[in-house]
């Protein structure tokens, strides 16, 4: 669900309206109007979701001494060995956007898929009723 406000500023006559509040005291002021609309979104599996990552080690030099802070590395065309795979929670492969594995180059650009691909790696799906699932409206949100 969606919820959306649409706002404007009007005067005179526009502003005879239960969703409008007067911003000065001539008949003719100006006003600010609101409306709050609460939708569904038609088709929100199809919106795409793009995940962007990276990593960080913790490594130890050749005397055993450990990094004193966590070096975060940006995933880009000079680490050409670095690979993601996007599992589902029982651990076999998930396809995201076609891929189960992604390289540096496709990572650079985020992850990306579809709203139903990405809950379907986690084992969830959205036309489920909440029978299906056997738990309750907190587990299925």
């Amino acid at each position: 669900m969606a919820l959306d406000k649409f706002t404007w500023f009007s005067s005179g006559e526009g502003c005879r309206n239960n969703n409008c509040s007067a911003l000065g005291q001539d008949l003719n002021a100006s006003c600010r109007c609101e409306i709050d609309e609460a939708f569904l979104i038609k088709n929100i599996d199809d919106d795409k979701v793009f995940f962007h990552h990276g990593y960080s080690v913790n490594y130890e030099d050749t005397t055993g001494h450990g990094s004193r802070v966590t070096k975060r590395i940006k995933v880009d065309s000079s680490n050409p060995r670095i690979k993601t795979k996007v599992v589902k929670t029982d651990g076999s492969d998930c396809s995201i956007g076609g891929k189960t594995i992604w390289n540096h180059e496709d990572a650079r650009n985020g992850l990306g898929g579809t709203v139903s691909e990405w809950l379907e790696c986690g084992g969830f799906h959205l036309d489920r009723t909440l029978q299906d699932t056997g738990g309750d409206a907190i587990h299925d949100k």
